[in-house]
């Protein structure tokens, strides 16, 4: 009865032992399982908060660029007004290089050489002065 009655026991520490052991596993299960569930959350933020981040520098970028472009119409612009504003003077000196050219024979066929002169200076004075 001694050995039954010692077997008995050691029967009896080794289910103690093995349920301490099962419920710390439980426990320990328990504790990961909350960590998992904790990382899950944690990555579904993580991924919340970076489309947030993708579109507000989606968002900037097409700020930026809107900015860039309106820029570049502007340069643009005032770079067509300056090349029309200088092709009209061109076309401007041209044309009275002709006009005196063509007064200038003119005068020098119906006029004197001294009338030639003072008209002809007198013309480069208005041309000059409507340029």
């Amino acid at each position: 009865m001694k050995h039954s009655l010692k077997r008995h026991f050691s029967i009896g520490d080794a289910i103690a032992s093995a349920k301490n052991t099962y419920d710390k596993i439980c426990r320990e299960e328990l504790s990961i399982n909350n960590k998992l569930n904790t990382i899950d959350i944690d990555r579904e933020n993580l991924i919340c908060e970076l489309k947030k981040e993708g579109e507000f520098e989606r968002a900037r970028l097409i700020e930026l660029a809107t900015k860039y472009g309106e820029e570049l119409k502007k340069d643009a612009t005032l770079s067509i007004k300056y090349e029309v504003e200088k092709a009209i003077l061109t076309i401007k000196k041209q044309i009275a290089g002709e006009v005196v050219e063509l007064v200038s024979r003119r005068l020098a066929k119906e006029t004197s050489a001294d009338d030639y002169k003072k008209a002809m200076n007198s013309s480069l004075g208005e041309i000059e002065a409507g340029l």
